[in-house]
Parts: structure tokens; sequence; C-alpha cells
């Protein structure tokens, strides 16, 4: 498969995150994820009638029956695997019936009911609903809560950032099990392995962990310069590529500011604004670093404010990267053997 752009790439100079050639916050602005996925795994963005097909396709993948879920999810406990990773060997079983954009738009589309599935296991699975859009639909699986059109608009702005991003360590993962010739769900394995790690995804719930923990804006400072005291990290400050603000960060601030002020959550909104000025000071100070924010700094703390519990916030993450994912997997497979486009 031949793309005139990489799947994701990052301009240091003018800090911005594209996909396939285009600006992923512009991208968030305008478009919905079915099309950003299309344009991922496809090297350009849909025609209207192929956006209608597509956004089509997903609600009818995610109108799975329950005892399906269920029975993902129970195969998965007997193997002791994630419920993604029990997803990606049913898929495998199903390989001879469907062509492998379809096994990976399944996976993809999939993937945040088996994860809200999982979640509330064993209690009753939520089924999907086709009049919402990707993101509040899985808001919508987990409790039940149907968001209005703003927030909707918002979570997926979200869920679109966090697509893909060039070199990162669970893209090394799944290209280093892919390359060693393994099965989709030993590479979805690898993938999750690094995923959940506090350093690289599990990032924005360890923000939320340590906002709890100072407390109060006023004992800020002293918290970090205790942190950085003792050689430990400020997690949602710095980025390996980024040497400015991270463009995705600037997003999530604008969408948490709106919505703390909606729902009179204004401590927390003032927490990341501390952290964000007091931080990279003291950073500067006591390391001799400059760092900027980075959009981990935020992600949780919005979701907080939808009302996800902290231990799905990684798995919010996850719903969007597996996207990122399935294209680099589509474009490896179909380089290796074009016959699979």
């Amino acid at each position: 498969m031949s793309a005139l752009h990489p799947i994701s790439r990052i301009d240091q100079e003018a800090s911005e995150l594209y996909f396939r050639g285009f600006s992923a916050t512009k991208l968030a602005a305008e478009r919905c994820f079915e099309d950003v996925v299309f344009l991922l795994l496809h090297g350009r963005l849909p025609e209207p009638a192929e956006s209608r097909e597509i956004r089509e396709k997903f609600r009818l993948l995610q109108t799975i029956e329950p005892r399906q879920i269920t029975g993902i999810l129970e195969e998965g406990k007997k193997n002791d695997a994630r419920g993604l990773v029990s997803l990606a060997q049913w898929l495998e079983r199903q390989k001879g019936t469907t062509c492998l954009s379809d096994r990976l738009i399944r996976f993809i589309a999939l993937t945040p009911v088996i994860i809200a599935a999982e979640f509330r296991y064993p209690e009753q699975v939520i089924q999907s609903r086709e009049a919402l859009d990707f993101a509040a639909n899985f808001k919508w699986m987990i409790d039940g809560e149907e968001l209005d059109k703003v927030g909707g608009k918002q979570l997926e702005k979200c869920v679109i950032l966090h697509m893909d991003d060039p070199n990162n360590p669970s893209l090394t993962a799944l290209e280093e099990s892919f390359n060693a010739g393994n099965s989709f769900s030993l590479l979805i394995e690898a993938a999750l392995n690094e995923h959940i790690k506090p350093h690289h995804h599990g990032a924005g719930a360890e923000v939320w962990a340590m906002f709890s923990r100072i407390g109060e804006e006023n004992a800020v400072e002293v918290y970090l310069k205790g942190l950085l005291a003792q050689g430990a990290r400020i997690f949602g400050l710095g980025h390996r590529i980024y040497r400015t603000v991270d463009p995705r960060a600037i997003v999530l601030r604008d969408i948490l500011r709106l919505r703390t002020r909606k729902k009179g959550m204004e401590w927390w909104f003032n927490m990341t604004e501390m952290v964000a000025s007091v931080g990279p000071r003291l950073i500067l100070e006591m390391k001799n670093t400059e760092v900027h924010p980075n959009v981990d700094l935020y992600n949780g703390i919005v979701y907080h404010t939808f009302g996800f519990p902290p231990e799905l916030f990684t798995d919010l993450f996850a719903i969007a990267r597996v996207a990122g994912w399935m294209a680099h997997i589509y474009e490896w497979e179909t380089s290796r053997d074009p016959s699979q486009q």
C-alpha cells in the first residue's frame, strides 16, 4: 500500500500533529471518528457516500449480541487474557471469512463495546445505540447516560486526538511483534502491555492521582518540589518530540475550561493551570530542562468531567489508539502482500 503521507507525523517547528498530512486538531474539530479511521487506513478523507458507509458499518458492527460479548469476555477469563486480546483471538478464528480491512475495522468498532462490557462485568451489558456517535456511544455503554450534543462532540475530539502518534512505545511494541511473525492477538497483547504503563498512556490516571494527593492549590509548589527532589517525574509535563506545548493539550485545555465551568468543577481546571505554570518553572530551576504541558496533563481530568472513573482513563486512550494500531497493521500487511488491499 502506498501513501502520500505517513500515518502520523509531528512537525517540531510548527508544534503540530498530522494524520496523513492533515492537522489532527483540525480533524478533531471538523470530522467524526469514523472519517479519521478511513483517512488513517486509506490515506485520504472519505467522500460523502463513503463517510456514510463507514459510519453505518460501525453502527452495524457494534450491534453485536450481548451473549457474544459475554462469550468473548468469558473465553478471555479462562485464558487469563484481557478483553481486547480475547476479542483479537475471536477475530482470528474468523480470518477465513473476512478480508483484512474488514477485520481491522471490526476490531476498532468493537473495542469500546468490549471495554465497556469488561468494565461492567458481570453486570448486564448495555447495548450500543445506533443514533449515537462513536465516543458518546461508549459513554452510553458504560453507564447508560446519554451526553448532550456539545458533550458528545467534546468527547469525540478527545478520542480523535489520541488516534495515533509517531514512534510511541506501544506502536514500537506492535511493530516488533509484527516483525517477529506473531499472530494478531499477540500483536494486540504486546501493544497493550506498553499502553498501560504509567509513563505511556497510563499517565492521565497518574495526573488525576497526583492532583488528588496535592489536595489544595496552595500546596502545588511544595508537592512538586518534593517530587523533583526525590528524582520523580511530574506527569503531564514534557514530551519526547514536542519542544513547545503539545497541540493536543491546547485543545483539551479549552475543553476542560468549558466543562469545569459548566459543571462547577473549577478546582480541577485551576489545578492544571497551577501545575502547567509552576511545574515547568521548577524543572527549569532544579533540572535545567525546559518542558511544556503535554496532552496527559489534561486528558484524564477531562474524562473525569464526563463521569468516567480513573480506572477507565487508560481504556479511553485505547479506544482511540487502536485505530492507529490497525492502520499500521494494514499498511505493513498490504506492503508485504498487496493482494490484501
